[in-house]
């Protein structure tokens, strides 16, 4: 029987996306990291590292900011190296695929990230959740 390799899940973003440019295989394309927050309260949340590529990672890198409600999923892909002589890891999901779940500006409202301070997410205590 074969293995599987999936997850999803829908949380907020904890920061704004990251996109940068890298040649695979000979062709440059995109890579976007950010990370999400799932959970029904923010005592209980879980955080995720999420990459994403090509077509997706640009869109996401446009249209998301921190604070954002989106649908994950993909492949989970454990890294592993070493710093300062200690063995760490880390669990991400790659290859996502990711949906937008708040909703877009209206016609004529900017287009821009929604205001906020700290690590505060937009229009919240704080937590990406209501309190």
């Amino acid at each position: 029987m074969l293995d599987m390799n999936q997850w999803m899940g829908i949380g907020r973003l904890t920061r704004n996306p990251e996109i940068k440019k890298v040649t695979v295989r000979g062709e440059e394309t995109s890579v976007c990291n950010f990370s999400i927050a799932v959970g029904e309260n923010k005592d209980d949340a879980s955080f995720f590292e999420v990459v994403c590529w090509g077509k997706i990672a640009e869109n996401v890198a446009k249209y998301c900011f921190r604070g954002n409600r989106v649908c994950v999923s993909g492949r989970l892909k454990q890294d592993r190296w070493e710093k300062d002589g200690n063995k760490r890891e880390k669990v991400r999901i790659n290859n996502a695929m990711v949906q937008f779940l708040t909703p877009k500006p209206k016609e004529g409202e900017a287009k821009t990230e929604p205001p906020h301070t700290g690590n505060d997410a937009p229009g919240d205590s704080g937590s990406g959740w209501d309190d």
